[in-house]
C-alpha cells in the first residue's frame, strides 16, 4: 500500500484502531517517505493494526481511494500539521469507492441492505433501510441512472401496483410515489433494458397467473402495456442477454425470449432440466440457469447455460451444493450466487397444516430450507468456491452493481457512524 501513494496527495493520515490514535504527515519530501518506513517498521502500518491510510488530493488530482475515519485522538504534531494544511479531519465514518474503484455489489432484501467491498472482500450490513412505507413485500427493484425504483408486491392481502422512486446522488432522499402499474402483480419478474423498466406477468390479487407485460418510460412517468408471454410461468427468474429478455420457470422446460423491436415474445429451446426459484443470468457471452427447484420439489445444485447462437443448452459444473430462493449476478468477471436456502441450513419440521409452497414434502411432513448466508462464486479458470459469507441471512435477494459515484450511498450512515468497523 505505501509503494502506491498517489503523488498528487498532500497529507496522509495514519490511524491505529488499536491505540484509538492518528499520525498525520506530510508528503513534500524524502523525509516523510522514510517517516512512513519508520512508522511500517515499527508495525504501525500493518493489516494487524487494521491501519486505515486517507490520502487528500488537490482537486485535479483522480482520487483511487478514500476511507475516512472518526478522529479518536490525534497528537499535537498532528494537529499542528493540519492545521498548516488548512485541512479539517472528515466527521463522517464511512467506507466509500470512488470513481476508479471497482463497482459495489450491493444486495438488498426487502427494505435490509448488505454491500460488498471488492478491497477487503468482506460483506457488511448497510445503515440505509428501503423499507417502504406502507410496507410492501416482494416489491420488485430497478435502477436507472442514480434512481432506484420499486414496485408491486403485495401486502399480505393484495397484489400491489404502486410505484417509488429514491435517488441515490441524494443522501437524504426518501421514497417518492410514481406513477402506479397497470396490474397489480405479486411474484412477479423485472428487468432494465435501454433504459426502460419492464414488469414480466406474475400473479393477481386472486392468486391468477398473468401473461400481461408492461413497460415504465421514467422521462414520462407513465408505464404502458406491451406484448403478453405465450406461456404462464411460475416463480420465473427473467434477465437481459443481447439485448433482450429472457424469461423461464416452472414445471415446464419453456423459455421465452423478448425483442422490443418488434414487441414479439417467441420461444428458444427449452431448458435441459426443469426449474423454478432459480437464478438466470448472463455470464461469460452464455446464459446460465442456476440451482432452483425441480421436478417433485427437489432443490438443485445443477447448472446449465444457453448459446443463442447454436439455440443449444449444456450443463455446467454443479455447485456445490443444492441452493434455490437466490439470486445471481456477473460481478468483476466472476458469477456470484447469493442467499436463497441450502440444504447445509436448519432444517424445520412443519406440520401439513402450516405448509407453504417453498417447502418439500417427505413422509406427509414438510422440511423448509432456512435461509442461508452463503455466497459461492464460479470463475472460469477454478470452477466454484466459497466467497465470504453475507452478514445477515437472505434469501430472493436482488443484486446490483452499484457505479461508484452512488455507492457512498449504501455505506454511508447518514447518522454519521462508523459502519465498516471490522
Amino acid at each position: 500500500m505505501l509503494q502506491k501513494i498517489h503523488p498528487f496527495a498532500k497529507l496522509i493520515i495514519a490511524y491505529n484502531i488499536n491505540i484509538q490514535q492518528f499520525t498525520a504527515f506530510g508528503k513534500n519530501n524524502n523525509n516523510n517517505l522514510n517517516e512512513l518506513d519508520q512508522l511500517k517498521n515499527n508495525n504501525f502500518l500493518n493489516e494487524t493494526n487494521q491501519l486505515i491510510l486517507t490520502e487528500f488530493k488537490n482537486e485535479s488530482a483522480t482520487t483511487s481511494r478514500q476511507t475516512f475515519l472518526m478522529p479518536e485522538k490525534v497528537d499535537e504534531p498532528s494537529q499542528q500539521l493540519l492545521k498548516a494544511e488548512s485541512i479539517s479531519l472528515p466527521k463522517t465514518v464511512a467506507h466509500f469507492v470512488t470513481k476508479n474503484e471497482k463497482q459495489l455489489l450491493v444486495c438488498i432484501k426487502y427494505g435490509s441492505v448488505q454491500f460488498y467491498d471488492p478491497h477487503n472482500h468482506r460483506w457488511h450490513s448497510s445503515p440505509v433501510s428501503l423499507q417502504l412505507k406502507n410496507k410492501q413485500k416482494d416489491f420488485q427493484l430497478a435502477l436507472l441512472g442514480s434512481m432506484l425504483y420499486a414496485f408491486g408486491g403485495e401486502d399480505g392481502k393484495k397484489a400491489l401496483n404502486q410505484m417509488w422512486s429514491r435517488d441515490l446522488s441524494d443522501p437524504s432522499s426518501q421514497w417518492t410515489a410514481r406513477a402506479n402499474m397497470k396490474q397489480s402483480r405479486m411474484w412477479f419478474c423485472s428487468v432494465v433494458l435501454n433504459d426502460t423498466i419492464y414488469a414480466l406477468g406474475g400473479w393477481d390479487t386472486n392468486r391468477h397467473r398473468l401473461l400481461s407485460c408492461e413497460r415504465y418510460c421514467s422521462q414520462l412517468n407513465q408505464w404502458s402495456k406491451v406484448a403478453d408471454m405465450n406461456s404462464y410461468y411460475s416463480y420465473p427468474s427473467a434477465t437481459v442477454f443481447n439485448g433482450c429478455i429472457y424469461i423461464a420457470g416452472g414445471s415446464s422446460r419453456s423459455v421465452s425470449k423478448y425483442c422490443p423491436q418488434t414487441d414479439t415474445w417467441r420461444e428458444v429451446a427449452p431448458i435441459t432440466t426443469a426449474r423454478w426459484r432459480f437464478a438466470l443470468t448472463p455470464f461469460a457471452g452464455r446464459l446460465w440457469a442456476i440451482g432452483g427447484v425441480g421436478v417433485g420439489f427437489q432443490p438443485l445444485s445443477s447448472c446449465e447455460s444457453y448459446d443463442p447462437v447454436t439455440d443449444t443448452w449444456r450443463e455446467e459444473a454443479e455447485m456445490k451444493e443444492v441452493r434455490c430462493r437466490h439470486e445471481a449476478i456477473e460481478f468483476n468477471g466472476e458469477l456470484y450466487v447469493i442467499g436463497g436456502k441450502s440444504k447445509d441450513c436448519k432444517i424445520t419440521l412443519m406440520k401439513k397444516s402450516f405448509f407453504n409452497k417453498h417447502a418439500f414434502d417427505k413422509n406427509n411432513l414438510y422440511f423448509v430450507l432456512d435461509p442461508t448466508t452463503v455466497v459461492d462464486k464460479y470463475v472460469p479458470t477454478i470452477g466454484w468456491v466459497e466467497n465470504s459469507q453475507l452478514q445477515k441471512k437472505c434469501y430472493r435477494p436482488q443484486l446490483f452493481s452499484i457505479p461508484p459515484a452512488f455507492s457512498s450511498y449504501f455505506t454511508t450512515d447518514p447518522k454519521k457512524k462508523f459502519i465498516n468497523k471490522n
